[in-house]
């Protein structure tokens, strides 16, 4: 099935706010690591993962590292060449045609703040069971994150439902879309901030994006992304509009939430979106 609105809704604001987190909020840690070979596969791929994730992909983020390659035995290779395949920058993963566990995989890339995932889990699975991430600042173990592991700080994003509402004669319909971010952080402060950046979206617009420059496993592949680029390109009413934000926090002291990591600071953050999404299908 190809993808319709609600798919389009959800994956442009991860996007986006992704990019105003790590642009606008320096939402990021340039940082350099080594990546350690990992028992996930990808088709043939041979992978290999950092102890922490996910890393920056887009060029656009000012001042952050945006990997485009890696470094083999201490000598940087470009995708395509010495056997690298791709890197799967949200899973802080390289893929290889081969096995190169006698290599040493280096790299210069920006660590996010806050991972950004689509989820359909239930609240109470994200607050209690999302694993902690390795930080990056401190002396990392010698092993790699599994790529498929869930990791905070991380801003889930859920799609809660919506309805089309009536707006003009022949057929047009305003599709109202609620998307509920769940957040976890690390401190009071980054929560507060983190929290603070997604309120000051309301009343605004953001871009539709319908294609991204990976490959069906979401590698880089040497087309750079510049989330700004790709929006400056959108033809005309490609974009959705952000009629309301409401922030909740969630405290270990409240009913049902006792079992809270004391480490973890969790709020919700709700979005009302609005938009003409069926002329761009």
């Amino acid at each position: 099935m190809k993808a319709q609105w609600e798919n389009l809704v959800m994956s442009s604001i991860m996007l986006h706010l992704d990019h105003l987190i790590c642009k606008d909020g320096e939402g990021f840690i340039n940082y350099s690591g080594t990546f350690y070979q990992t028992r996930a596969k990808y088709k043939q791929y041979h992978s290999y993962a950092l102890p922490y994730k996910q890393i920056i992909a887009d060029t656009s983020v000012s001042g952050a590292n945006s990997m485009q390659g890696a470094y083999i035995d201490g000598v940087f290779k470009s995708v395509g060449e010495s056997g690298l395949e791709g890197i799967i920058h949200h899973k802080g993963t390289l893929l290889f045609d081969n096995d190169m566990s006698g290599h040493a995989l280096t790299g210069n890339f920006a660590v996010k703040e806050f991972n950004m995932y689509l989820t359909t889990k239930s609240e109470q699975d994200l607050l209690f069971k999302t694993a902690k991430q390795t930080n990056p600042k401190i002396k990392q173990t010698d092993e790699g994150l599994d790529p498929n592991t869930e990791a905070y700080p991380a801003i889930f994003l859920k799609n809660m439902g919506g309805y089309n509402q009536e707006f003009a004669l022949g057929g047009i319909d305003n599709n109202i879309t609620f998307v509920r971010a769940i957040v976890l952080a690390n401190s009071a402060f980054s929560l507060d901030a983190v929290c603070g950046l997604m309120k000051s979206t309301s009343h605004r617009n953001f871009g539709i994006i319908g294609s991204l420059p990976f490959n069906a496993i979401g590698a880089f592949t040497n087309v750079t992304y510049d989330y700004e680029a790709l929006i400056a390109q959108n033809p005309p009413g490609s974009s959705a509009y952000i009629r309301d934000v409401r922030m909740t926090k969630i405290m270990p002291n409240q009913a049902g939430m006792q079992d809270l990591n004391l480490d973890v600071f969790a709020a919700f953050v709700d979005f009302e979106i609005h938009a003409f999404g069926g002329d761009l299908l």
